[in-house]
């Protein structure tokens, strides 16, 4: 099943490894999830799927090492690591070999402003309707999710190790998010009088509660413009029933995701764009 031809009920032979995911056509982004019913799990050992794959792949920065220290690539490499860790499903192990038998991986982004897009949009829990039923062998189904199956399934997709605090891969998301938005809005901010106050409150603070609130402001106006065009499709989503918190809007989102504790208040990234305002 390729882009724009998914179809409920749509049957396919299958093939082995070849296959490209199919996307969701509404945000025309994000990979379908596997359909995992709770029986699925009763008695069979779980682990977690990457939707955005294969891992290698250069538009996922796979010549990169995963261990390799975040703060010290390039927002290039940032951004094919975020979006490969934006997103995780957990599924039975039985079914996530059948599903890496089948298929060879979904439409990755491929430059920065549609990895941007999607790491945004995954990481704002958007998830589809739709779901790829591997569940009868020898064929592969794209069907709409009931009630029940979808609320079970979005629990259990989330961005990579996010249960897990010492290996949770959110600051490095975060910092993608941050870089990118502080750079391509940074020309406009030089010119604000109160972004000036705020960068001198970042790199001259009184405290550490005047560095944070500073910080923490400054990636607010940063946020707006930056997701203004990802506003529509989010929409979108919100009316198909795709988004857990429908009444938040995005920046509120995105600014949440990437500001979760006081430890979270991007000095260092902050000082690298904008730090000639307080020089």
């Amino acid at each position: 099943t390729v882009r724009g031809e998914i179809n409920n009920g749509s049957k396919k032979k299958m093939a082995k490894a070849v296959e490209i995911t199919p996307i969701d056509p509404v945000t025309n982004l994000l990979p379908l999830p596997v359909l995992a019913r709770s029986a699925d799990f009763f008695k069979n050992k779980v682990n977690s799927h990457h939707p955005f794959h294969p891992r290698r792949s250069w538009q996922l920065s796979g010549d990169v090492s995963p261990s390799a220290p975040f703060e010290q690539l390039g927002i290039k490499e940032a951004a094919g690591l975020a979006v490969r860790y934006s997103r995780t499903q957990s599924l039975p192990i039985f079914l996530h070999d059948r599903y890496h038998k089948i298929f060879y991986g979904p439409p990755l982004p491929e430059d920065i402003k549609s990895q941007f897009t999607t790491v945004v949009l995954a990481c704002a829990g958007v998830v589809p309707r739709q779901a790829i039923d591997l569940s009868s062998s020898g064929e592969v189904k794209i069907v709409s999710f009931s009630k029940n199956d979808y609320e079970k399934t979005r629990h259990k997709i989330n961005f990579e190790a996010a249960s897990k605090k010492q290996y949770s891969k959110r600051p490095q998301i975060s910092n993608f998010l941050v870089n990118y938005m502080l750079e391509i809005q940074r020309e406009d901010m030089l010119s604000q009088t109160r972004v000036e106050s705020l960068v001198a409150s970042v790199m001259r603070p009184r405290n550490d509660e005047e560095r944070r609130r500073a910080a923490r402001e400054i990636l607010a106006i940063a946020i707006e413009p930056s997701i203004e065009e990802l506003i529509p499709a989010h929409e979108d989503a919100k009316q198909e029933r795709m988004v857990n918190h429908p009444r938040k809007n995005l920046g509120e989102i995105v600014l949440r995701f990437i500001s979760p504790g006081e430890t979270y208040d991007y000095s260092n990234n902050i000082k690298q764009y904008l730090g000639d305002m307080a020089a």
